[in-house]
């Protein structure tokens, strides 16, 4: 301000066409220095634009370090607390872990012990199956022996029986003969004939005494003669009748068990020629 008043001064002292050219020169230098502070009002207000943008750009970079300072730090505490659990875990199932091995190892020991007690008990028992099989063995020897000897005995106690009543039985075989040729020798009723009714009774009782000691008549005709049984005294011619049977029997044969007592006499079927 105190130029331009300085200027009107100066102005006011010159010519007109002096003042045509100051005032052209004046206005020059006011536009000038309208210029000059619009320029120097524009820096300022860059500069103030610059500072408060630095000065925020700073905040925020401050904001952002202690933003990012407190997220450390509650990292670091959240690694802490997380490596203190995690200490705190793996000590908890460490003594678990332990406690189990132990237990697994106690009963490794236990069945190891359980195994060597089967093994010996095995072992035992083969021992006792063994002598219970020698001892069973030997006591089915013992038992077959006893039968054996018990069928020869019984065998031995028949042949006796046999041989003893054999000949006895040898000379019954006469009487046995004459009481049937007796009473086949006559037609009278045993009810009409005392003696003959006493031959009947004697016959019927020496009948029940062979049945009583195994004496049995041989039931033969028309079976196959057999030499071990039988004694041929004449063949007959017969062609109604196999070769070889037996078609009459002269006298009666008897067996005492599988012994021949009397061999029977008889009259065979001749062959064929």
């Amino acid at each position: 301000m105190k130029g331009l008043r300085l200027g009107a001064r100066v102005f006011s002292l010159i010519s007109s066409p002096q003042q045509v050219f100051f005032r052209q020169g004046l206005h020059q230098t006011s536009i000038y220095l309208f210029s000059e502070k619009t320029k120097k009002q524009d820096t300022q207000k860059n500069d103030q634009k610059q500072e408060k943008a630095q000065q925020k750009e700073q905040k925020e970079e401050q904001e952002k370090k202690e933003t990012q300072k407190k997220q450390e730090e509650k990292i670091e505490s959240l690694d802490e607390s997380h490596e203190d659990k995690l200490h705190r875990v793996e000590q908890f199932y460490g003594k678990q872990i332990e406690k189990l091995e132990n237990q697994i190892k106690d009963q490794k020991e236990k069945i190891h012990d359980q195994i060597k007690l089967i093994n010996q008990l095995e072992a035992s028992n083969k021992d006792h199956n063994s002598k219970i099989k020698e001892l069973r063995d030997a006591l089915k020897a013992e038992i077959e022996e006893q039968e054996l000897q018990q069928k020869r005995i019984l065998k031995e106690k028949e042949q006796l029986k046999v041989f003893a009543i054999s000949n006895f039985a040898k000379e019954l075989l006469e009487v046995q003969d004459n009481l049937e040729r007796a009473i086949g020798s006559t037609t009278d009723k045993p009810e009409n004939n005392p003696l003959l009714e006493g031959v009947v009774m004697t016959h019927s009782i020496l009948e029940k005494v062979y049945k009583k000691f195994g004496v049995q008549k041989m039931d033969i005709v028309g079976k196959k003669f057999d030499p071990n049984f039988h004694e041929s005294l004449f063949q007959v011619e017969d062609p109604e009748k196999e070769p070889g049977t037996i078609c009459y029997v002269a006298q009666d044969g008897y067996v005492i068990g599988e012994r021949v007592l009397r061999p029977a006499k008889v009259g065979v079927v001749k062959q064929q020629q």
